[in-house]
């Protein structure tokens, strides 16, 4: 695809036109939920394509900078045979509040980005800013789950003990009604 841009300059008579070859390459970045609690697992996720055709066998470099600028993470990984690729990593207990930006690189598709929020609302499982009904019902939905189960859903796991159980469910009770200051 290219993109054109003509400027007309008539004191001049003089018409100029730049060509310009849009890039080929779709890179596509997210994580899997919007907010996180600390000591909760942050899966980073994304596709690289180039004229819609998937990009295999690649690797990409995942960065995250919390929100005083300081990189929290590096990881890299290796599209698989749809283009895709994901990197997993837990935040800790010390981890700051606040808006974290998240950067993908290839080195010829150049870089992506997004954002996702920590939280110190306890049982916001859905990162809305507050403890309601919607999140007792997703925690509901997952109890009795564990990873790799498939009812699987790390914003339950409050605790970081890698399964849904009373613990999680009773921190979303204890906090049902409050909101994120």
């Amino acid at each position: 695809m290219k993109v054109t841009w003509c400027v007309a300059l008539p004191a001049l008579l003089l018409v100029a036109c730049i060509t310009v070859a849009a890039s080929p390459y779709r890179f596509t970045v997210e994580t899997d939920k919007p907010s996180y609690h600390r000591k909760e697992y942050v899966c980073i996720l994304g596709r690289l394509t180039y004229n819609d055709w998937p990009v295999q066998q690649q690797q990409v470099s995942v960065s995250v900078r919390n929100p005083l600028d300081k990189t929290v993470f590096y990881g890299t990984n290796t599209t698989d045979s749809d283009g895709r690729y994901n990197v997993t990593f837990r935040l800790s207990n010390q981890t700051e509040l606040g808006t974290y930006t998240v950067r993908v690189n290839h080195f010829e598709a150049g870089s992506n980005c997004t954002t996702f929020r920590v939280t110190s609302l306890p049982g916001d499982v859905n990162g809305d800013g507050k403890v309601d009904l919607a999140d007792v019902y997703q925690v509901a939905m997952a109890y009795g789950s564990y990873l790799g189960h498939p009812r699987w859903d790390s914003a339950c796991d409050s605790n970081g003990d890698l399964k849904i159980d009373l613990i999680d469910y009773y921190t979303v009770t204890r906090n049902y009604g409050k909101t994120d200051p």
